[in-house]
């Protein structure tokens, strides 16, 4: 894999990552104003939308790890 390929797919997840983080961020604010029928639906779609962005955070430290791995490998060569 070429480092700007792993560069590409680190900036595809970060836009993911602040995607979901930006859903479930819409989500708390429509929490404070609606009714309570449908906070329990609304609290559902956060945790999802939380659990997404967690994720995305996840997979993005671990690409962010993986290339500084490889760069450190192309500088050894």
């Amino acid at each position: 894999m070429e480092l700007e390929t792993l560069d590409n797919i680190i900036a595809m997840v970060a836009t993911a990552r602040r995607r979901a983080a930006a859903t479930a961020l819409a989500i708390e604010l429509d929490m404070m104003t609606a009714p309570a029928s449908e906070q329990a639906a609304l609290a559902a779609a956060h945790a999802e939308a939380a659990a997404e962005r967690d994720e995305h955070a996840a997979a993005l430290a671990a690409l962010k790890e993986r290339r500084a791995q490889f760069a450190g490998d192309l500088v050894l060569v």
